[in-house]
C-alpha cells in the first residue's frame, strides 16, 4: 500500500494555521450534483453561506435537494463547511465551494487534525469524485503551494488510485 503519509504529511500538518485550497475541475452537472449530494448527506457540523449567480445577497437554501440542484447548475454559488465523514472516519474541517458548474474547491484546515488515517480517508473521498466522473482533475491549488508539491501531490493521487483496481 502507498505510504500517503510520508509523501504528503507536509501537504496537510502545517504547523501554522492556514488554510489550503484542492480543485476539483471538469466535473459534469451530474457528477457535480452527486458529489454535493454525498457531501450533504455526510458532513457534520454543517454551516452554510449561499447566494444565487445575479444577486450578492445571502439566500436560504431550505432542502438539501435545493441545494444539490442549485450547485450543480450554476443557480447556487457558496460554500458548506463542517468534518465530513468517510467511511466512519471524521475528516478535519472543511469548507466546499462551488462557484461556478464543473468547478469545486476544498479548503481544508491544517495541523495536528491530520492523521495517517485521515488522509487515507481524503483520498477514498478522491476515489468517489474519480468514480463519478473520470475526466475530473484533483490538483492542490497554485495558490498555495510550489510545482514541486503538485507534481508529488498528482503523482501521489495517481498511484493511490491505480492501486486498488
Amino acid at each position: 500500500m502507498i505510504d500517503l503519509w510520508n509523501r504528503l504529511e507536509l501537504i496537510f500538518a502545517i504547523p501554522e494555521e492556514v488554510f489550503p485550497e484542492i480543485e476539483i475541475i471538469g466535473l459534469s452537472e451530474a457528477a457535480t450534483a452527486q458529489i454535493a449530494e454525498y457531501v450533504v448527506q455526510n458532513l457534520r457540523g454543517v454551516s452554510t453561506q449561499f447566494r444565487t449567480f445575479s444577486s450578492e445577497g445571502q439566500v436560504p437554501v431550505l432542502s438539501a435537494q435545493q441545494l444539490v440542484s442549485g450547485v450543480s447548475n450554476g443557480e447556487l454559488i457558496g460554500a458548506m463547511g463542517g468534518e465530513l465523514s468517510i467511511s466512519r472516519f471524521i475528516l478535519p474541517e472543511m469548507l466546499f465551494i462551488f462557484e461556478e458548474p464543473g468547478y469545486m474547491i476544498i479548503g481544508y484546515v491544517t495541523g495536528l487534525h491530520w492523521t495517517p488515517i485521515r488522509l487515507i480517508a481524503l483520498f477514498e473521498f478522491f476515489r468517489i469524485v474519480i468514480q463519478t466522473n473520470p475526466q475530473a482533475k484533483i490538483e492542490l491549488s497554485k495558490h498555495f503551494f510550489g510545482e514541486n508539491w503538485i507534481r508529488v501531490f498528482n503523482q501521489t493521487l495517481k498511484s493511490y488510485l491505480h492501486e486498488k483496481e
